[in-house]
């Protein structure tokens, strides 16, 4: 065939099988349709057969479905306010700031630590929540065509187009600049530094690598635990410290059981927008990765904790309770995963065949073959939610005296190597 006529055939072609595979997994409207389109499978049985593909009619051609409506210059104060608060994710940007303000009360204290301020602890407070918002309007900027086709985020408002990409912009770049300002003049630069890195890891790292692969569960509890350090550097810890890093870890791996159990629900939205998380495309390693932080929730918090003087052993004990309420509900999700590993077998066996003792054998009958995955999920997620609360308040009443804290800070210090 000469070049000629292959342009021809080119220019005639009136739809192309990727290209529809394309159109259809990113920008076919939330309602159009409930089926979950795997772009790999029709990406693959086009090379065979591009009869196979059906004929898409869409009701507008895709730059008209990409034309952003402006916001109406007629807003009233009020729902400008609630647009701000949806953009910033107010609830979420809300729990990031109380956790913060937490780590810096449990600051580990050393003969030159500088006293608590609460000038200083309002402007970490204030820089947190304008950054950790700037942050979130940044993410929903890049994912208002994926949040259209999600029950879940269909109604926030760059996905109903009720507000300018550019008006988020402009709210994204004031808060963000306002939150880094405050922290770098009112706190100190660490802190400063530590809440531009979180917020560029989170719009322009997490965000988009949340399409191409399952890592972005790892970095997405990274960016959730910097907070909790940023509590740690501002009341006047370094991060040479291995104390400063402890509240940090319990919050990294507390994102996982707490995360993972929720993206389960909400697995098949994950799908249709082209999301790669581990409960929709690896929903063992998701169960078993659950399992895996939550458990280590007891060496954090039972050892480490105590160890480097945040708290007294008293907490090393207590928190044994919340820890076992979270570790519980992981090991029921894990177990009421389908197609699970070769040990998960082994004790479904088991209980099957009543070769543990009465008791346990009760106690998994009940919670594996009674119950479905979702309900094992929504159990875990509540957990969850109740465990962190808990743990903070537990670290908080275990506080050990300013001396002793000092004491045992800087004797531990003198045991890390330099």
């Amino acid at each position: 065939m000469s070049l000629a006529a292959a342009l021809r055939s080119l220019n005639t072609s009136t739809s192309h099988p990727r290209l529809t595979a394309f159109y259809t997994s990113h920008y076919h409207h939330p309602n159009q349709s409930k089926t979950l389109i795997n772009s790999r499978t029709i990406h693959d049985s086009s090379q065979n057969s591009s009869q196979s593909q059906p004929e898409l009619t869409p009701s507008s051609t895709p730059e008209q479905s990409l034309q952003w409506k402006p916001i109406h210059s007629n807003l009233s104060l009020p729902r400008q306010i609630a647009f701000y608060q949806a953009l910033s994710k107010s609830r979420l940007t809300s729990l990031i700031t109380l956790t913060t303000m937490a780590s810096y009360a449990l600051s580990p204290i050393t003969s030159a630590t500088p006293p608590s301020s609460l000038i200083t602890l309002l402007a970490t407070a204030t820089g947190t929540f304008l950054c950790s918002a700037s942050a979130n309007t940044l993410n929903q900027i890049f994912e208002a065509p994926m949040d259209a086709q999600m029950s879940r985020t269909r109604t926030r408002p760059l996905a109903r187009r009720v507000i300018s990409i550019h008006h988020a912009s402009v709210f994204a770049t004031v808060s963000g600049l306002s939150g880094s300002v405050i922290l770098a003049t009112m706190v100190n630069p660490t802190t400063a530094i530590l809440g531009v890195s979180n917020l560029i890891l989170y719009a322009f790292v997490y965000t988009p690598l949340k399409r191409i692969s399952v890592t972005n569960t790892w970095l997405g509890a990274l960016v959730g635990g910097l907070p909790a350090l940023m509590g740690s550097t501002a009341a006047g810890a370094t991060l040479s410290n291995p104390a400063s890093w402890l509240t940090a870890g319990l919050l990294y791996v507390w994102q996982f059981p707490h995360f993972n159990s929720l993206a389960h629900s909400l697995r098949r939205d994950y799908a249709r927008a082209g999301y790669m998380m581990m409960a929709n495309v690896q929903p063992a390693l998701n169960a078993r990765v659950s399992l895996r932080y939550a458990l280590a929730t007891i060496p954090l918090s039972s050892w480490l904790i105590p160890y480097y003087g945040l708290t007294t052993t008293t907490f090393g004990y207590l928190s044994l309770i919340p820890n076992l309420a979270l570790i519980i509900p992981a090991f029921r999700f894990w177990l009421s995963t389908p197609n699970g590993p070769f040990s998960q077998k082994i004790i479904t066996s088991l209980v099957n065949s009543c070769l543990l003792p009465s008791s346990l054998s009760t106690f998994f009958t009940k919670f594996h073959s009674k119950s479905r995955q979702e309900d094992q999920a929504k159990k875990l997620f509540w957990a969850s939610l109740i465990h962190l609360p808990t743990l903070l308040i537990l670290m908080m009443a275990c506080r050990p005296s300013p001396s002793d804290s000092a004491n045992s800070s800087e004797e531990v210090m003198e045991n890390v190597p330099s």
